[in-house]
């Protein structure tokens, strides 16, 4: 009987998760003259983009279990952050989100891809407008690999070494049709969400 290494079966679960993943609709993030839209194609079972707090949202895209899992644990570090006066809302913020002691999302995705366990097929984004008005977004992927973005993101999609995969398209197709995002209408960003995620179908 064979027994596979650390390294190859955490090989096989990553390819599994990179499909699983690549199989969501993706979500596009950008940033607008008011505000920060999200926008893909969903359903109200999956409810893969929710509110966390005023300013925040979380953005999910993989395993319909996953994503449930992953939003009760946003939930749970809502909950448990202390209010901060200097805020007009409580203390939560993308960072607590992502680096929480207890429930923080990068060391759950992280722990997952570094143990025998399956992993979490998922890839994920928090918006953010911050106190100042500031927009900023941040990736993880299912690894646990968290990366900012300043004006758009883009999660789930393929990326493949020929930078051709659905995900560097759609990033591809918003780098040329604008060159400053934070100065589009509503109406704008979403119809330039809309066509960047055509690149997908």
């Amino acid at each position: 009987m064979y027994y596979p290494s650390f390294t190859e079966e955490k090989e096989r679960k990553q390819n599994e998760a990179r499909s699983e993943i690549a199989r969501g609709f993706p979500i596009v993030g950008m940033v607008y003259r008011e505000g920060i839209i999200l926008t893909t194609k969903t359903s109200p079972i999956t409810e893969k983009i929710s509110s966390v707090e005023m300013g925040i949202a979380l953005a999910v895209v993989g395993n319909y279990h996953h994503i449930r899992k992953i939003r009760r644990m946003v939930k749970e570090v809502a909950k448990k952050t202390p209010m901060s006066g200097s805020r007009a809302r409580n203390g939560v913020t993308a960072r607590v989100i992502l680096e929480h002691d207890e429930y923080g999302l990068i060391d759950l995705l992280g722990a997952a891809n570094d143990s025998w366990g399956p992993l979490y097929s998922v890839e994920l984004a928090v918006a953010e407008i911050d106190a100042e008005g500031n927009k900023t977004f941040y990736r993880v992927d299912y690894t646990g690999m968290p990366s900012y973005h300043k004006n758009f993101v883009v999660c789930g999609g393929t990326e493949l070494e020929s930078g051709e995969g659905t995900k560097q398209k759609i990033e591809a197709f918003i780098r040329k049709r604008s060159a400053d995002l934070s100065a589009l209408e509503l109406g704008d960003a979403v119809e330039l969400s809309v066509k960047a995620l055509r690149q997908h179908i």
